[in-house]
């Protein structure tokens, strides 16, 4: 069995990394979301590299607040893109795995929900698997 732990997404990533080390874990539980693991702000390059010197295996965790649900389609596209991005950092750093969160059922018919809310970020999730942006 192996150990991890995910990181404090408000503590700087590199000193999470090292600190995921020094404690003796196996792996990163890595959440990609602001303010210290931003997609937009955060050296990948740099990520890679020292969970490769700390010798750490890294899954990839979705931020939990991103609105699959909201009423408002170009907010659920914004979250469909976030998630995106996520997945193109997980593939950059080698994570065979990326979680992402679910929050609820929203206020309108199961039927909609289905064919609006989970069918989207499937399909997102297949096209990122079909380019090979995941391993």
């Amino acid at each position: 069995m192996i150990f991890g732990m995910m990181n404090n997404p408000r503590t700087p990533l590199l000193s999470e990394i090292a600190r995921a080390a020094r404690l003796g874990f196996d792996f990163l539980d890595l959440t990609i979301e602001a303010p210290a693991a931003a997609p937009e702000s955060t050296d990948w390059s740099a990520v890679h590299a020292a969970l490769i010197d700390h010798n750490l295996r890294v899954v990839a965790h979705a931020a939990p607040y991103l609105p699959f649900t909201n009423p408002s389609p170009w907010v659920r596209q914004a979250a469909l893109d976030e998630l995106r991005r996520t997945l193109d950092i997980a593939g950059q750093l080698g994570a065979p795995f990326c979680t992402t969160h679910f929050v609820g059922w929203p206020p309108i018919s199961q039927k909609h929900w289905a064919t609006n809310s989970i069918d989207r970020p499937t399909r997102c999730c297949s096209h990122m698997a079909a380019a090979k942006v995941c391993r």
